[in-house]
């Protein structure tokens, strides 16, 4: 009898091991890199399924230098306006360099969602006269 209950119990564990094996990057999971400045927003994503958000103050006329690439799973990245209207969104396939000019001075939203995700999500402020902030 304690055989079977001993035998019980292991294949419960064995069980709830596995379980949490397979969910380990279930609801809220990053695996990389964040990095988050004044002028700069970068995630190199290993491995992520879940949200990321930051906000970066700009002027009119800065422009946003931006590298964004899904190589797996999906990402879609959203910048919004002081305003709240999107200025840009997309998934991150096909085009992976571009820049998206700045209309009007405010606090900017990015915001990044993944599932099973593997990416690079880059965004690097220029300002009005295309040189780099430091």
């Amino acid at each position: 009898m304690k055989r079977k209950s001993l035998t019980t119990i292991l294949l419960i564990l064995c069980i709830l091991g596995l379980a949490t094996i397979l969910t380990a990057c279930g609801r809220n999971c990053f695996v990389g890199s964040r990095t988050a400045e004044a002028d700069s927003y970068r995630l190199d994503i290993d491995r992520m399924t879940g949200s990321d958000r930051f906000t970066m103050e700009l002027c009119a006329g800065d422009t946003l230098a931006v590298q964004f690439e899904t190589v797996k799973g999906s990402i879609r990245m959203e910048i919004k306006e002081p305003d709240k209207s999107s200025l840009y969104a997309g998934n991150g396939k096909g085009v992976s360099e571009f820049t998206v000019n700045i209309p009007e001075s405010g606090t900017y939203s990015f915001y990044v969602e993944a599932r099973h995700a593997k990416g690079t999500v880059y965004i690097q402020q220029i300002d009005g006269k295309n040189t780099l902030r430091n």
